[in-house]
């Protein structure tokens, strides 16, 4: 059967095909795709476009102006490519009145003024910038009152903009800000779902972890990466702390239902004591590095947590709980799902535990990836077995006892 030709595809087929392009400028390479590219480029909504070097630039203007309806703009401006804020500037002007979504990547020792770039865009919903920049992010001193998203990634900024940015944009849904840096700073939006700030550590332990105080009274989902936090939040579902949180000081999480928890030097009396802050979640994921894994009751940590479902564990978090096993609290917790992220330690009074107390527990997954982390073998399970016989051996005896229990090497 002969194959169909790029000019005969559906044109709902080739707008796919260009909005999955990693670099528009592509389409120009081939004169069949460059005809179904001017009769079909009104309609299309997504461009992506990678810069790498000054020539490149050269493209992106024609085509934005051919492109009369376009809603995502994507630009990764590379390392090597000096692109004059003006010209960027230009580019965004040309789709001004239809641009829903902005994503900048942008390598560039220059400043960058993020929001002259987008003071004219009346639809822009979302806007999401990465990279390593010179911002010059100025207090936002008018209204963006489209946008819902915005995510300032990989560049630092100073409390006073993005203090601006919550009261300047009254949609926002979602705010997302890495390399914070400040030392004290009050932040308060009465509309802001999602949260997440982390701290600029490229500013050296000397500076100390920033202090916030966070006052969203519809806040649904807040982040802390190595901040210090006070927060009136009494709306929150989901808390996550990817790092170690020294100070967490809370009016009431009572209506928390996902705790999350990562990173390392943790002290276990830390956790503890944001475990007990939040009574009624159903699902916890802790997965740290604790500096004094001792041995805890179980009773000590999970007793009032009557509607946690979910469980996760991982890091040497799992040493505390690997003697004293109290069969009846885990019985109260009503477990549908746990994962155990096995360390070198094994911990298989726990696994054992979970399986005999827990039957309304329907899957226990044990995921082994990290005792392989240096390898590249396709077959990890021969893997595993060659690299820990003993752990090997416990875990297909304990999956040969019950079929809710999964083994996981990925």
């Amino acid at each position: 059967m002969e194959e169909a030709s790029f000019e005969s595809l559906p044109a709902e087929a080739v707008l796919s095909i260009f909005a999955d392009l990693k670099d528009a400028r592509s389409i120009a390479t081939l004169a069949p795709v460059c005809r179904r590219w001017q009769s079909l480029s009104r309609y299309v909504d997504s461009l992506h476009f990678m810069l790498a070097q000054q020539s490149d630039a050269n493209a992106v203007a024609p085509m934005l102006r051919r492109a009369h309806s376009i809603k995502n703009l994507a630009i990764e401006i590379h390392q090597g490519c000096d692109i004059p804020e003006e010209l960027l500037s230009s580019w965004i002007e040309i789709v001004k009145d239809s641009i829903q979504d902005l994503e900048l990547w942008y390598v560039s020792t220059k400043e960058l003024n993020l929001w002259n770039l987008v003071k004219n865009c009346s639809k822009l919903s979302a806007l999401r910038v990465h990279g390593s920049i010179a911002f010059l992010l100025p207090m936002l001193n008018f209204d963006l009152t489209t946008l819902r998203e915005c995510v300032l990634d990989d560049s630092s900024f100073k409390h006073p903009a993005v203090v601006s940015v919550l009261n300047h944009c009254p949609a926002l849904d979602k705010l997302v800000v890495k390399n914070f840096q400040t030392a004290k700073v009050r932040l308060t939006n009465s509309n802001v779902n999602s949260v997440h700030l982390a701290v600029d550590r490229r500013e050296g332990p000397e500076t100390g972890p920033p202090f916030i105080m966070l006052e969203t009274m519809n806040l649904k989902c807040l982040t802390l990466d190595g901040i210090s936090c006070v927060l009136v939040a009494p709306e929150l579902r989901e808390l996550h702390l990817p790092s170690r949180c020294k100070d967490l000081i809370v009016v009431s999480l009572d209506n928390v239902e996902i705790l999350t928890m990562g990173g390392s030097e943790w002290e276990f009396k830390e956790i503890h004591s944001i475990v007990e802050l939040v009574p009624n979640i159903s699902e916890v994921k802790i997965d740290v590095s604790v500096s004094d894994p001792e041995p805890v009751a179980w009773k000590t940590f999970f007793n009032g947590l009557s509607r946690l479902d979910t469980i996760t564990f991982g890091g040497n978090m799992l040493e505390c709980f690997c003697k004293e096993i109290d069969g009846d609290v885990l019985a109260k917790l009503k477990l549908v799902k746990a994962t155990v992220f096995l360390e070198e330690n094994g911990c298989f009074e726990l696994l054992e535990a979970l399986l005999v107390h827990c039957p309304g527990l329907k899957v226990l997954t044990v995921n082994c990836s990290r005792l392989l982390q240096d390898s590249e073998e396709w077959n990890l399970m021969e893997l595993f077995e060659a690299r820990h016989p003993q752990m090997y051996n416990d875990l297909k005896r304990l999956q040969a006892s019950s079929s809710r229990l999964v083994i996981t090497l990925q």
